[in-house]
């Protein structure tokens, strides 16, 4: 038909401008819908897989899939680089700490005593003596049959493990409540032996208390189980001093950490106990309470021989006693005691040297006047600790900071706070200005009584002298406590306060003290 398209319309291309900034479209004639879907198909084909210029196609998405992965791979390399170097510091840490020493095992012989008090280090002895005691025979199963099952017996009782001994004769508190004497530690119980025996074959572990016995082997009524001790008794005692106690506990009941002044031999009968010892030269590292405090003997420090903190010292010994061992413990070593198991054991203490010296020296007379006041008491006591410490430490540094630095240690968990060398604590810091001011106004007068309280510490010193220098530090503060305690009377919770005020090196306020003379 004349007029009418035979064909269909070719759609033109859009034509670009020359200026880039603006993309126009020339107007498209109309056509049918089926014409221009048409159209369109064909341009869909024409066009894909081409990247028009000038424009940047987008990054496609990973898969999750893909993604997961990655996140994964990253985490595990962190890990593993967390897990090398935590284990290059463990390697270093383990390397610079000190190794545990083990005590070295011996077999008993004629000479063994003598050796061990020359050497004063622990040993663990075989085939000694305690093999031919019949109590060493004893069992959980057996020992009813060998013990008065009537004998009443002081149980100690807590829910917490470790133990620490109270001496409730002691005067000094001090002001931290952790430490008082009215703080319970434990329980004490009377029980019969079979009750008691009945309760340690109890091993639940949902028991709700541990317990302890101990003392004089003569309370279990049956003296025919204990054999002769003297082989056991250490030359420096008589055999009459010789004591034989006994040590029943469930697993895990711990001795805190603590010295004695006796020889000891340590035998186990039955079970397993862990020892962890340190010499004499650790009393100002672990805390050593006063001996005039209710935990005289013992330590700040506390934890069980399991504990990780009681091994790493250069100086430390570790063993595990085994049935018919008996451990050496020298006088005044430190040591903490675990039953890894419900055990028993017997020892026998003998006496030192070093605590009969220290028998004497309490002995000897005081360098003090009883006519003399309080005020003036003090003072020739700091004259006299001055001139023995001076002639039984190493070195006048030592002697001149053994209080403020060794002997202060021993006070320092048992105030809230340290105590303050400038508290006012009413006549004994009056006495502390007065013993200062004379001697700047007095000086020949306080001289004459210096030299007069010196000349009585020759015995002292020569006493304290022939004990091991650091067994004399331990009891030289000891004998400084009584000294100042026998004095103070109920004052002696001022005692650390008065060692700070020592005359010498206390700076007062001058203005607000009295104007007395001490020596008048």
């Amino acid at each position: 038909m004349e007029g009418v398209a035979t064909g269909r319309r070719r759609p033109r291309k859009a034509r670009r401008r020359g200026n880039s900034n603006t993309n126009e479209r020339e107007e498209i004639a109309p056509a049918d819908s089926a014409t221009n879907q048409e159209v369109i198909s064909n341009e869909s084909n024409d066009v894909q897989g081409v990247v028009l210029p000038g424009v940047v196609e987008p990054a496609r998405p990973a898969p999750p899939a893909q993604l997961c992965i990655a996140i994964l791979t990253l985490l595990l390399v962190m890990l593993l680089c967390m897990i090398s170097v935590l284990v290059t510091l463990y390697n270093i840490d383990a390397l610079t700490k000190p190794s545990i020493l083990d005590v070295r095992t011996s077999i008993w012989s004629s000479s063994s005593l003598v050796d061990l008090v020359n050497e004063r280090t622990p040993v663990v002895l075989e085939n000694t003596p305690f093999d031919d005691w019949p109590c060493m025979q004893w069992t959980l199963d057996n020992l009813e049959n060998h013990v008065d099952p009537h004998t009443e017996l002081l149980i100690k009782a807590s829910r917490d493990p470790v133990f620490k001994y109270s001496a409730t004769d002691k005067p000094f508190v001090g002001t931290n409540p952790l430490y008082a004497k009215n703080v319970v530690v434990h329980g004490d119980l009377i029980m019969v032996a079979k009750q008691f025996v009945q309760e340690l074959r109890n091993m639940s572990t949902t028991r709700r208390r541990f317990l302890y016995a101990s003392g004089d082997a003569s309370k279990l009524g049956t003296p025919t189980q204990f054999g002769n001790t003297s082989e056991l008794t250490f030359p420096t005692a008589n055999e009459t001093d010789t004591q034989v106690n006994f040590w029943f506990g469930h697993g895990g009941v711990t001795a805190d950490w603590h010295y004695d002044t006796s020889e000891n031999l340590h035998a186990l009968i039955y079970g397993s106990k862990t020892f962890i010892l340190r010499p004499p030269t650790a009393a100002t590292e672990l805390g050593l309470f006063p001996s005039i405090h209710h935990y005289y003997r013992q330590t700040e420090v506390s934890n069980s021989p399991s504990s990780s903190a009681t091994h790493w010292h250069s100086d430390a010994h570790k063993v595990t006693l085994k049935p018919g061992q008996v451990l050496y413990i020298p006088a005044y070593w430190f040591h903490t005691v675990e039953n890894t198991v419900t055990s028993l054991s017997v020892n026998a203490w003998s006496y030192s040297e070093s605590f009969l010296i220290m028998e004497k020296i309490y002995e000897l007379p005081i360098a003090l006047e009883d006519s003399w006041s309080l005020c003036k008491q003090l003072h020739g006591a700091s004259v006299f600790v001055d001139a023995l410490l001076r002639s039984t430490l190493p070195n006048p540094e030592e002697a001149e900071m053994f209080l403020q630095r060794t002997l202060a240690r021993r006070y320092k968990a048992l105030y809230k706070a340290p105590a303050n060398g400038n508290a006012v604590v009413g006549d004994l810091e009056t006495c502390a200005w007065e013993a200062r001011e004379q001697s700047r106004t007095s000086p020949s007068t306080l001289d004459l009584f210096k030299s007069d309280i010196e000349s009585r510490v020759g015995e002292h010193s020569e006493l304290f002298t022939s004990m091991p220098l650091a067994v004399r530090r331990i009891n030289i503060g000891n004998f400084i406590e009584h000294l100042y305690a026998q004095l103070l009377g109920d004052k002696v919770n001022y005692l650390p306060v008065l060692l700070g005020l020592r005359w010498h090196l206390w700076m007062p306020t001058i203005d607000r003290m009295p104007e007395r003379h001490l020596l008048a």
